[in-house]
C-alpha cells in the first residue's frame, strides 16, 4: 500500500473513531440528563449506597452516581472503591487534576492494587504527562506481570508517542508474560510497521498464509 494510501486510510479510521466517540459522548450525556434516584447515605447504609452509585456509574448516570460518592466519603474518607470510582467520573468529565488526587489518595493507602496504578497511568496521559502514565502502567506490571491492560496501554502510549521499538519490546513482555495473545500481536504488527519493519508486521498479518476459504452450499 502507498504511503499516501496508508495515510488517507488512517485519517478515514480517525475520523470514524471521532464520530463514534462523539456518539458515544452523546449518549452519555442523555443518560446522564435523566436523574437519579436520591439516596441518603449514612454509616449504616455504606454498602448498599455503594451497590446503586456502581449501577448508577455503568447506566451511564454520572451525575448520580458522583454525588452517592462523595455522600459516602464524606462519611469514610479513605474508601478506595468510593475513591477511584469518583476519580474515573472526575477522568470522564476531563477534571484531570481532581481525578489524580482522588486516585493518589486511594494508592496512599491501597498502593497494591495495579488496577488503581493503571487508571492513574491513564489520567497522565490524557493529561498529557506521559513520563508520569510510563511510571504508573509500569507499577502496575510489576503487581501484576500477567495482567495484561497495562502492557496495552503502555505500548499504546509508547506508539502514540512516537516509540514504536518501546512498544514492540512492551508487547514481547506481555506475550513472554501470559502467552502468545491476539491482542499483543495486532499491537505489536502496529509497532513493526510504525518502525518501518513492514516485513516483520507483514508475517504477523500474512492473512494468505493463516486464512482460509471454504465454499458453503446454499441452505
Amino acid at each position: 500500500m502507498a504511503k499516501s494510501d496508508k495515510r488517507r486510510a488512517r485519517q478515514l479510521a480517525a475520523r470514524k473513531d471521532k464520530i463514534r466517540k462523539q456518539k458515544a459522548q452523546n449518549r452519555s450525556r442523555s443518560a446522564d440528563s435523566r436523574p437519579g434516584p436520591v439516596v441518603t447515605v449514612t454509616r449504616e447504609n455504606i454498602a448498599e449506597a455503594m451497590t446503586t452509585a456502581v449501577a448508577l456509574h455503568s447506566a451511564d448516570k454520572f451525575s448520580a452516581a458522583g454525588r452517592i460518592y462523595r455522600q459516602v466519603l464524606a462519611i469514610a474518607p479513605d474508601h478506595p472503591d468510593a475513591l477511584s470510582s469518583l476519580a474515573m467520573i472526575e477522568f470522564q468529565a476531563r477534571n484531570y487534576d481532581q481525578a489524580t488526587t482522588l486516585l493518589e489518595q486511594v494508592i496512599a493507602t491501597r498502593g497494591d492494587n495495579p488496577g488503581y496504578h493503571m487508571n492513574l497511568g491513564a489520567v497522565f496521559a490524557a493529561a498529557g504527562n506521559s513520563a508520569e502514565a510510563i511510571t504508573c502502567y509500569q507499577r502496575a506490571i510489576e503487581l501484576a506481570p500477567t495482567y495484561p491492560d497495562p502492557y496495552y496501554n503502555l505500548g499504546d502510549l509508547h506508539l502514540l508517542t512516537g516509540h514504536p521499538d518501546a512498544a514492540i519490546e512492551v508487547f514481547d513482555d506481555c506475550m513472554a508474560a501470559i502467552g502468545r495473545e491476539f491482542h499483543a500481536l495486532a499491537y505489536k504488527a502496529h509497532a513493526l510497521d510504525d518502525a518501518g519493519r513492514h516485513h516483520d508486521a507483514r508475517y504477523l498479518l500474512d492473512f494468505d498464509r493463516y486464512l482460509k476459504t471454504y465454499p458453503f452450499e446454499a441452505p
